[in-house]
């Protein structure tokens, strides 16, 4: 079974309301969710806030954009709040209007829907396409280590690096060498095939 991310009506809103760098990174990062899962992301993209509620976090020059959820039934994740921090602690009344917004039930929509109305931008959708291949690579990466069944610090002792190291290669804190990439695909039985394709 695939994940779903929903965002609630009001924070349709809210990501509406981001700067368009902000807005592409957030939508692109809820779709990684939907094609690798949210099990197999780790910081900085996913954190544990408390409770039931998590936290994912694209980041950008004007800052952090910060999604507070929550998992309902099986694989379906709530988007309750979206919101802009530049420091890493999230604000205490962000969480107080996430819990309140879990007690109601407001329309949704699905991520695919939103990201079809802000396509309609043109700033969205140059800032999304530098997002999608970023993440794409990012994307890439985890789904090689998880289909290969294996942890980060598995990774990086075929490797010979740090689990560490592992982490910020697939959170995007670095711009990894060709080389680094294809020590990276041979230590999860894959092949490191470099392409690039017209617009």
């Amino acid at each position: 079974m695939r994940w779903s991310v929903e965002t609630l009506d009001i924070v349709d809103a809210e990501i509406e309301g981001l700067p368009a760098s902000l807005q592409a990174r957030l939508i692109r990062l809820m779709e990684m969710v939907e094609s690798i899962g949210l099990e197999n992301l780790r910081e900085p993209h996913v954190k544990h806030i408390e409770g039931k509620l998590w936290e994912l976090r694209a980041k950008a020059a004007e800052g952090i954009a910060r999604g507070l959820y929550v998992t309902v039934t099986g694989r379906r994740v709530v988007i309750l709040h979206v919101f802009v921090k530049k420091s890493q602690k999230t604000p205490r009344t962000a969480l107080a209007i996430a819990l309140e917004r879990m007690k109601q039930g407001e329309a949704m929509t699905k991520i695919a829907e939103l990201k079809k109305r802000l396509m309609s931008n043109p700033e969205f959708r140059r800032e999304y396409e530098k997002a999608d291949a970023e993440f794409a690579l990012i994307e890439a990466l985890v789904r090689a280590r998880t289909e290969a069944k294996l942890s980060q610090a598995e990774v990086a002792r075929r490797i010979g690096t740090t689990q560490s190291a592992i982490a910020r290669l697939e959170g995007g804190g670095v711009s990894p060498s060709l080389s680094t990439l294809r020590r990276y695909a041979e230590a999860t039985g894959t092949k490191l095939h470099v392409e690039l394709v017209a617009r």
